[in-house]
């Protein structure tokens, strides 16, 4: 009976068993970041749209909108931004982007909101009524007329599925309000 039975594991045995062992693991660690993504995945947006909403939201609240000393922001320069006007450094017109110190590449959509209710936390979107020089309900009568400006810019937010906002509280006129920077 020679060669039954008293065979020992060679080199050969050793690396296919080693090589498996080896594969195996890999494939398991490869596998578990896309195994659990789906509990903290963030629908698309990238770290990218944070930083352009967050330095966008900078530039206008702190410079774009001549924000004085006090906190409070210079409402001819926020009228002028949303009315594409050439005043307060703003040069670009209706590209609301280039005018909040990003490349026209990056879509955004700036919006100014306030709590006009008293006992509720819901913000409301604001124009500037042009007849009292004030802030305004978007939807309100006083914001029917077709001088007054809508403090909104860009592409709206809601058409895209995947978007980040940076919010910026600041004071217009006496009114604390929040300037919403979406980008996607």
């Amino acid at each position: 009976m020679s060669g039954q039975g008293t065979r020992a594991q060679s080199v050969f045995d050793y690396a296919i068993g080693a090589s498996l062992f080896i594969v195996v693991v890999v494939g398991v660690i490869a596998f578990m970041p896309s195994a659990f993504s789906a509990l903290n995945d963030d629908g698309g947006v990238s770290a990218g749209d944070r930083l352009i909403a967050d330095r966008a939201a900078e530039n206008l609240v702190e410079s774009g909108f001549a924000r004085t000393e006090d906190g409070r922001l210079k409402a001819h320069c926020v009228v002028a931004y949303f009315e594409g006007s050439g005043i307060c450094g703003f040069e670009s017109g209706q590209t609301p982007g280039i005018d909040a110190g990003i490349a026209e590449r990056h879509p955004i959509n700036v919006t100014i909101e306030a709590d006009f209710r008293t006992l509720s936390n819901e913000r409301e979107r604001l124009c500037w009524d042009t007849d009292t020089d004030s802030l305004k309900r978007l939807g309100s009568t006083a914001c029917a007329d077709s001088s007054d400006v809508s403090l909104t810019a860009g592409s709206k937010a809601k058409e895209n599925v995947n978007y980040v906002t940076v919010s910026r509280a600041a004071t217009i006129g006496g009114r604390e309000v929040y300037v919403l920077v979406r980008s996607w």
